[in-house]
């Protein structure tokens, strides 16, 4: 007993009969971001599908409080919140500086105009309120910014890179590209189905030219239909309106959206649409696990 005694004092005190105190772990700080002298309380997002629909679930900021969308890559972003809520919302550089600022209002959301590397959430009208402009820097803490951003999505399309937002379930499917007035060039949007069938696509409350690429189970490129907006993009002009659906040409079960003019200027297809030699659609393992998931 007296022996376990000592050992335990000289574990205490060191070899030396020196007090040796045992380091206590510091609290971490706190994700906060610092912005016109106010700072905030951040809820953090840095992976998908979280960051899609980054305020989507909220009905409000409290003073203090602020969410963070954070990608690997320049990108042109979009937002929307629920019904009948309003948040304003900055767009940030790679190197935390403020691009432009706006507000997300409601379903409509809001799409940034230039390619951005992060959006920043507050409460509705602070922005404006407290003057915040482009070129004000946002200072991050130390835990924040130490953060790790997951890269978005990747597929393959005859030997082309293409960045993908997903959508594997009938309510995301529903909602697709509406209200985005544009896209970065190597972005695009993937649906994915539990099974072939005859696909129909339109375009309504959309706002800028896509092509829709049809694929089959085996993943084999069906066609591209090319697609202009609608002249009121609120409106449908009918199913029979030249211009008015983007039809697969056999059962598909991976649609993909891309910018106007991809495919062709990637050599894909011809004036019609239909692939000039066989083109395959390569899924990474967690989006066939995803596609596995479909609905």
């Amino acid at each position: 007993m007296k022996k376990t005694a000592l050992a335990l004092l000289l574990i205490a005190t060191g070899c030396n009969g020196t007090s040796t105190k045992v380091p206590i772990e510091p609290p971490k700080a706190a994700q906060t971001i610092s912005l016109k002298g106010k700072t905030f309380l951040v809820r953090w997002m840095g992976s998908d599908p979280d960051r899609r629909y980054a305020v989507s679930d909220l009905t409000a900021l409290g003073d203090g409080e602020a969410t963070l969308a954070a990608w690997d890559r320049d990108r042109i972003l979009h937002f929307f919140a629920r019904t009948g809520v309003v948040f304003d919302v900055a767009f940030l550089s790679a190197d935390r500086k403020v691009l432009e600022i706006g507000d997300v209002k409601g379903d409509v959301g809001v799409t940034s105009r230039v390619e951005a590397r992060a959006a920043l959430f507050v409460a509705a009208g602070w922005l404006k309120t407290n003057g915040v402009a482009a070129g004000d820097r946002v200072d991050f803490s130390a835990e924040l910014a130490g953060k790790k951003v997951d890269p978005m999505p990747e597929i393959r399309v005859g030997g082309k890179t293409v960045h993908v937002e997903t959508s594997h379930k009938r309510e995301q499917r529903m909602r697709g590209l509406m209200n985005r007035t544009t896209m970065s060039a190597n972005d695009g949007m993937l649906f994915m189905y539990s099974g072939e069938d005859s696909r129909s696509f339109w375009m309504m409350n959309c706002h800028y030219g896509l092509d829709i690429a049809f694929f089959g189970a085996d993943r084999r490129l069906q066609n591209v239909v090319p697609i202009d907006p609608y002249p009121d993009p609120n409106q449908d002009p009918g199913e029979n309106a030249p211009g008015g659906r983007a039809r697969s040409k056999g059962g598909a079960c991976f649609v993909l959206e891309v910018p106007k003019g991809w495919f062709k200027k990637a050599g894909l297809v011809d004036d019609d649409g239909m692939p000039v030699k066989p083109v395959t659609l390569e899924l990474s393992a967690p989006l066939q696990k995803l596609a596995d998931e479909a609905d």
